[in-house]
C-alpha cells in the first residue's frame, strides 16, 4: 500500500475534508468548560509540555523506557493494568454487581445459555414474572432483547459464580486487539513507538473502565471489531497464515451476533477494504465459514425466540411492549422512536418523524460527547481527525473515514447519549481513535510523549465525577443470589423491589421448584402466595438486608394485576400498551398503585394477557379500571369466549369497580383474558382505556 502523498494529491483535500466534517459534528464538545477541572487539565498539560521541552532528556528517557519491552511484554502488561483497573471499579464502586438494565438482561441471558437454552422457564403463575426488556417467547418461555453473542461471553463465567469477572477480561481483550492494530499499522520504530503510547493514552480513561466494568457489549465488540481490523492488514500486507481468514470471519461473526448494527458496518468496512485491495476468493470464503456459527446462533436464537429466522429480538420485544410497533427499527419515518421507551426522544422529532435532520442532531450529540468520553479532554480527540492530514498517510485516510462512516451509521438509529455511558453506541470506535490521535504525533516525540500524561491529567475529574455517579445508582441494587446464598435457606418466595436486579438473578433451573425470586410490586405476589401457600415469604431489601416474614396467604381467589404483565405477557393488535400511575397524575386511586394504560386505540383492536389461575373452581369475575371522558368501549374476552362489555365512558377521570360477571368455570393452569375496542359512546372523545385489576371470587371448589 503506498503510503507517501504528494501534496496535490487529492488525498490531501480528503484528509482536511474528514477533519472539517468532524470538527463540524463535534463542535459543541470541543469548547473547554468553566469548570475549575477543566483549567486544571489545560494547565497541568502545559506544564508537562514546558518541562519535556525544557528537558528533552526527560522525553527521550520516557520513550526509552516505552520501547525496551518486547511486544509480547508490553501487551501482556498493558492488558493487566487494564484488567486491574476495570476490577477496581467492578469490585470498588460496582460493588460486583451488574449496574445498567442492559447488563442486568446480558446476565439473564447468560444465565439461560449456561444451561443450553436461549430462555428461561417462568413458574406459575407466569404473571408474576414480568421485566423490562423481557418478553415470552414463542416457546413460550422468558427471553431477553439483546442478540446471543455477548451473553455467549458471558455463560462460562455464570457456572463459576464470577459473572463480573468478565468485566476484566474484556479490558485485556481491549487493549490486546489494540496493540495488534497498532502494529499492523506500524512499519517504522516511531510508528510502532505511537502505537504503544496509544495504549497509554487509553488506559486512564473512565469510559473504559466503565464500559468493560459493568456487563456491556460496546466493548466487547469494539474488542472484536479491532482484532478483525488488525487481522485484515495482516491479511493485506501478506503477513497472514492461511487462517487468518477464518479467524477474521469468528470475530466477524461474534461481532454481529452480539451487535447487529455494528457488526454489520464493522464487517462492511473490513470486507470492503478487502475487496478494494484484491484479495482473493478463498480468503471471503473462509471468512464465510469463520462466521456461519455465529450466524446460525443468531438466527437460531430469533427462531425460538420471535418464531422467526430473521426477525431480531429487539423488534419483536418493542412491537409488544411500545408504540409505534416498529418504533425501534433503523431508518427514517413518523413511525421510528419509541413513544413508551424514549418518550423525550420521540416528541422531539415533530410530526414529520424521525428524519435525516434529527439523525444529524442525534450524531451531533454523540460525535460531541464520544472525544470527551475516550480522552477526557475533549479537543485531544481532534488529534485523531487531523493524522490523515497531518501524516499525510493513506492508512490514516482510510481509517478516520472508517470512523466517520460508523459514527454516521448510527444516525440509523434514534436514541443519543445514555446517562453516565456518554456516547456508549459509538465506542467501538475507541481503539482506532486512540491509535489515529497518537500516530498524528508521530513527527514530535515531545508532544507524543505528553500525550499520555494529558489523557492522565484530563482522566481525573472524570473518574471523580463518573464514581460519584456509579456509586448514586449502584445504592439500589441488591445482589439476590449472594443473600440468598448466605441465608442457606432452600424453600421460599424471596422478594425484591429492585427489578434490575431481580432480572439479573432470575434462574429457575438453579433455584428448583422451591426457592422462587420475584420482584414486588405492591401486588404480583399473590396468585404466587395463593399457589405456594407452604414457602415462607423474604424480603431482600437495600444494603443487603434480609426480612424474613410469615404471611398468611390470601383467600381463595383470582387477582390478576393487569399492570403486572406489562412488558413481558401482553400481546397487543393494533394498540399500545403501558403502565400508568394514577394517583400521581390524576389523584385517582388504583390497586396496587398502577394501572395498565391502552392508548393509539381504534376499534377493533385488542390486548391479550395469558395469566394461571391457582386453584380450580366457580368464579364471579370483575374487571375494574378507570373512566373517563376520552375512553373507549371494550368486550372482555375469556379463553375466546364472551365475559361481558366495559364502557369506559364518564364526565370526569374516576375509578370505578366492575359488575361481577355470571358464574365461570375456571380450571387451574393457563388461561387468556382478551380486551377487544368496540367503539366508543357518542359523548366520549377517545377510544382509550385504563385498567386496574382482573379479579374473581370463588363461589365453589370443584365437586367432588
Amino acid at each position: 500500500m503506498e503510503r507517501a502523498l504528494p501534496r496535490k494529491d487529492p488525498a490531501v483535500l480528503a484528509g482536511a475534508t474528514l477533519l472539517a466534517v468532524w470538527v463540524g459534528l463535534s463542535f459543541r464538545g470541543l469548547a473547554p468548560g468553566r469548570e475549575r477541572s477543566t483549567l486544571l487539565v489545560v494547565l497541568g498539560t502545559c506544564a508537562c509540555l514546558a518541562l519535556v521541552f525544557a528537558v528533552p532528556r526527560l522525553a527521550t528517557l520516557a520513550l526509552r523506557a516505552v520501547e525496551r519491552p518486547s511486544d509480547r511484554g508490553f501487551a501482556l502488561g498493558a492488558a493487566a493494568v487494564a484488567a486491574a483497573i476495570s476490577a477496581a471499579l467492578v469490585f470498588g464502586p460496582l460493588r460486583a454487581r451488574a449496574l445498567s438494565i442492559d447488563a442486568n438482561v446480558y446476565l439473564f441471558e447468560a444465565r439461560a445459555l449456561s444451561h443450553l437454552h436461549f430462555g428461561m422457564p417462568v413458574p406459575e403463575p407466569t404473571q408474576a414474572f414480568s421485566g423490562r426488556f423481557l418478553f415470552a417467547g414463542a416457546d413460550g418461555r422468558l427471553h431477553g432483547v439483546f442478540p446471543p453473542g455477548f451473553p455467549l461471553f458471558l455463560a462460562p463465567l455464570v457456572p463459576l459464580g464470577a459473572p463480573m469477572l468478565a468485566g476484566p477480561l474484556v479490558a485485556a481483550l481491549l487493549v490486546l486487539a489494540q496493540c495488534r492494530l497498532g502494529r499492523a499499522f506500524s512499519t517504522t520504530p516511531a510508528e510502532a513507538r505511537a502505537a504503544r503510547l496509544a495504549v497509554l493514552v487509553s488506559l486512564p480513561s473512565f469510559a473504559r473502565a466503565l464500559e468493560t466494568g459493568d456487563l456491556l457489549s460496546h466493548a466487547f465488540v469494539a474488542a472484536l471489531g479491532t482484532f478483525a481490523l488488525a487481522l485484515a492488514l495482516e491479511i493485506d500486507q501478506g503477513k497472514g497464515t492461511p487462517l487468518h481468514p477464518l479467524v477474521l470471519g469468528l470475530a466477524l461473526g461474534w461481532a454481529f451476533s452480539a451487535r447487529l448494527l455494528d457488526g454489520l458496518v464493522i464487517a462492511s468496512l473490513v470486507l470492503g477494504f478487502l475487496a478494494v485491495r484484491r484479495a482473493p476468493l478463498r480468503s471471503f470464503a473462509l471468512v464465510a465459514l469463520g462466521a456461519a456459527p455465529f450466524v446460525a446462533l443468531l438466527l437460531g436464537h430469533q427462531w425460538v425466540a420471535t418464531g422467526h429466522l430473521l426477525r431480531p429480538t429487539q423488534a419483536e420485544h418493542f412491537a409488544r411492549s411500545d408504540w409505534p410497533p416498529t418504533c425501534h427499527r433503523l431508518g427514517f419515518g413518523t413511525d421510528v422512536g419509541c413513544l413508551v421507551e424514549h418518550e423525550t426522544e420521540r416528541l422531539s422529532f415533530g410530526p414529520d418523524g424521525y428524519g435525516p435532520g434529527d439523525a444529524l442532531r442525534v450524531v451531533r450529540e454523540r460525535a460531541a460527547a464520544l472525544p470527551g468520553d475516550l480522552f477526557g479532554f475533549a479537543p485531544l480527540g481532534l488529534l485523531a481527525f487531523a493524522a490523515p492530514l497531518l501524516r499525510r498517510d493513506r492508512r490514516d485516510l482510510v481509517l478516520g473515514a472508517g470512523a466517520l462512516v460508523f459514527t454516521l451509521a448510527y444516525g440509523l438509529f434514534y436514541y443519543g447519549n445514555a446517562p453516565v455511558f456518554g456516547a456508549r453506541h459509538l465506542f467501538p470506535l475507541a481503539p482506532v481513535l486512540f491509535v489515529l490521535a497518537a500516530r498524528a504525533l508521530v513527527a514530535t516525540p515531545r508532544l507524543l510523549v505528553t500525550l499520555p500524561l494529558a489523557a492522565a491529567l484530563a482522566a481525573v475529574p472524570r473518574w471523580t465525577f463518573g464514581v460519584i455517579a456509579v456509586r448514586r445508582l449502584n445504592a439500589d441494587r441488591v445482589d439476590l443470589r449472594k443473600l440468598v446464598d448466605e441465608q442457606g435457606i432452600a424453600r421460599g418466595i424471596f422478594v425484591t423491589a429492585d427489578e434490575l436486579s431481580w432480572i439479573g438473578a432470575f434462574d429457575p433451573w438453579a433455584d428448583g421448584p422451591d426457592r422462587i425470586l420475584v420482584r414486588f410490586d405492591g401486588s404480583g405476589l399473590l396468585e404466587l402466595r395463593r399457589r405456594r401457600p407452604e414457602l415462607g415469604v423474604h424480603s431482600l431489601l437495600v444494603n443487603d438486608v434480609h426480612d424474613a416474614r410469615v404471611i398468611p396467604p390470601p383467600r381463595p381467589g383470582l387477582t390478576l394485576e393487569l399492570e403486572r404483565a406489562w412488558p413481558s405477557w401482553v400481546r397487543p393488535t393494533g394498540l399500545g400498551s403501558r403502565i400508568v400511575h394514577p394517583k400521581k397524575c390524576c389523584g385517582v386511586d388504583a390497586s396496587g398503585d398502577a394501572g395498565l394504560e391502552l392508548f393509539a386505540v381504534e376499534p377493533g383492536a385488542s390486548l391479550q394477557i395469558p395469566f394461571s389461575v391457582a386453584r380450580e373452581g366457580t368464579y364471579a369475575l370483575r374487571l375494574d379500571g378507570l373512566v373517563g371522558p376520552d375512553f373507549g368501549s371494550f368486550s372482555v374476552q375469556l379463553d375466546g369466549a364472551p365475559l361481558f362489555d366495559v364502557d369506559g365512558y364518564a364526565p370526569t377521570l374516576s375509578a370505578r369497580v366492575g359488575t361481577p360477571s355470571a358464574p365461570r368455570w375456571l380450571a387451574a393452569g393457563g388461561h387468556l383474558l382478551t380486551l377487544r375496542s368496540t367503539g366508543k359512546s357518542a359523548a366520549s372523545a377517545g377510544f382509550r382505556g385504563i385498567f386496574d385489576v382482573f379479579s374473581g371470587a370463588l363461589l365453589a371448589p370443584r365437586p367432588p
